[in-house]
């Protein structure tokens, strides 16, 4: 264990802390988790990452206590199989999302942790891709960590996340779309769409919604309705597949969850 005194308790300048103490040691590849992340058995020997790579691996919200489901592990499993399962499959560049990152050392040599910021693994994993590492996902391994515990951690948990500013991460990104399009290729022009989509703003995506749907309806009202349906429906069918009739009781936590979470 590695204590830091004094300056508050930043994960960012923790993890400066941590790499800087590894300096001194022998060591090919960090495994970075947070202090509530649990690694599944057979984890370790599962890992296949060169010394000059850096992998995010999948991360699942699940709590802890046999028989409990939360609408957060839900949501989970659409962002894990649908976003960056489906990022994974297009072959794009890998949003690095705080837990489950595996980072070469060559990695580092060649371009030093320098995040500092509340949103630290958006920053650092940019920082990569503009040094010319494209990082990837391995989504055929998975950390475990626990969905926030009740309204109050909720809360804080969004505020903290909002307050790092949208506006800064999506010029991080495009200023990284345009310094990187030489290394990685058309793939470096959709980071700022998914640094937008990855930063939960769902206010945007209901507004951008709204108006994909009043252009595809041509003014038909019936259309869009058909087809707001239709994603209704998918989504709900997705929830059964998963959890069966313990969806109901997900559907349940609506009111004290999903609407913080927005």
């Amino acid at each position: 264990v590695l204590r830091l005194e004094g300056e508050g308790g930043r994960k960012a300048r923790a993890l400066a802390a941590g790499i800087e103490h590894l300096r001194g040691h022998s060591w090919d590849t960090l495994l970075v988790v947070d202090a509530d992340c649990r690694v599944p058995p057979g984890f370790l020997s599962r890992v296949s990452v060169r010394s000059d790579e850096v992998v995010q691996v999948g991360v699942r919200l699940e709590s802890e206590g046999a028989g409990r489901t939360s609408i957060y592990e839900f949501l989970s499993r659409l962002e894990n199989d649908l976003f960056h399962g489906g990022r994974e499959r297009l072959g794009l560049v890998a949003l690095l999302r705080g837990t489950g990152m595996l980072v070469g050392r060559e990695a580092l040599d060649v371009c030093p942790w320098r995040a500092d910021g509340l949103t630290e693994d958006r920053e650092q994993g940019l920082e990569f891709v503009r040094s010319g590492i494209v990082v990837r996902y391995d989504l055929s391994l998975t950390v475990v960590t626990s969905p926030p515990a009740g309204v109050r951690e909720t809360w804080g948990q969004r505020r903290r996340w909002t307050s790092a500013g949208l506006a800064r991460t999506l010029w991080e990104a495009a200023r990284t779309a345009a310094v990187s399009f030489s290394n990685v290729g058309p793939r470096a022009l959709e980071l700022p769409l998914a640094a937008l989509a990855d930063a939960r703003s769902q206010w945007l995506f209901l507004l951008l919604g709204a108006l994909l749907l009043g252009v595809v309806a041509d003014g038909q009202p019936y259309v869009a309705i058909a087809l707001l349906t239709l994603w209704l429906v998918s989504t709900v069918a997705l929830g059964f597949a998963w959890y069966g009739r313990s969806f109901i009781r997900i559907l349940a936590q609506i009111p004290t969850s999903v609407i913080l979470a927005i």
